[in-house]
């Protein structure tokens, strides 16, 4: 969740493979579906050699991927760890979005397949985004069992920072988290419907509420949209 510094170009002295994880039994549906690759800027798992070794994978397996920059999401979690406000935050992370892009144009174009390049904040600007933020907002007011994915997710993210954050100001770290992922719910499980995507594919497992939020606003339209696919990056120095 977090943004965090990139790594000082060792990730070009590596060689990485990427496998997948858990989805042994989709996999032979890959190769017709449209997919969707998460970008959390600032993570050095999708830099280097090891994003251009889950393009390889993706160029394998799917008909389609988009990349999602997740650009200005990351405001939230920059405010955890950062004296800045969130207006300092979204400036500070459109820009960083825009240095990924730039940085990482040679792997971006080792995407063969058909692509699209999404950033966070064209979503985030539509005017409908507030009533899809309104609708997470509700059924967490209004489910126990959302409330309590969410509080699940928050807890165990605040729970890791705490462990390497000194000082960690709990009270801000949850309110953050909470805006972090009431967001992505909204922008992921409700606005990426219209896209019709198959797979989200990112290198981590899903946030327990994302996956609350997809049993409740995508399940009952179409089960086959937004399923999640996790990918293992591992990288080995080169000799």
């Amino acid at each position: 969740m977090p943004l965090q510094q990139r790594s000082s170009g060792i990730d070009r002295e590596r060689l990485a493979k990427a496998t997948f994880l858990h989805q042994v039994k989709e996999k032979h549906k890959f190769h017709t579906s449209h997919a969707v690759l998460l970008i959390s800027v600032g993570q050095p798992v999708h830099e280097g050699e090891r994003l251009r070794a889950v393009i390889q994978l993706i160029n394998k397996n799917f008909k389609s991927c988009d990349i999602a920059v997740c650009d200005v999401l990351q405001r939230h979690s920059m405010q955890i760890t950062k004296d800045i406000d969130e207006e300092q935050a979204y400036k500070e992370c459109l820009s960083e979005g825009r240095k990924w892009l730039e940085r990482n144009q040679e792997y971006i174009k080792e995407l063969q397949i058909e692509h699209n390049i999404l950033t966070w904040e064209e979503f985030l600007l539509r005017k409908d985004f507030q009533t899809h933020i309104k609708d997470i907002l509700d059924e967490y007011s209004n489910n126990i069992n959302f409330k309590d994915a969410m509080q699940n997710s928050i807890n165990d993210y605040v729970s890791r920072l705490d462990k390497r954050v000194k000082a960690l100001d709990t009270q801000k770290a949850i309110d953050c988290c909470f805006n972090y992922l009431a967001e992505e719910s909204a922008i992921i499980m409700k606005m990426w419907q219209e896209r019709a995507y198959d797979y989200i594919v990112y290198p981590g497992n899903i946030p327990k509420v994302l996956e609350a939020a997809r049993d409740k606003f995508v399940v009952f339209e179409n089960i086959d949209l937004l399923k999640w696919v996790t990918v293992y990056v591992r990288s080995r120095s080169s000799k």
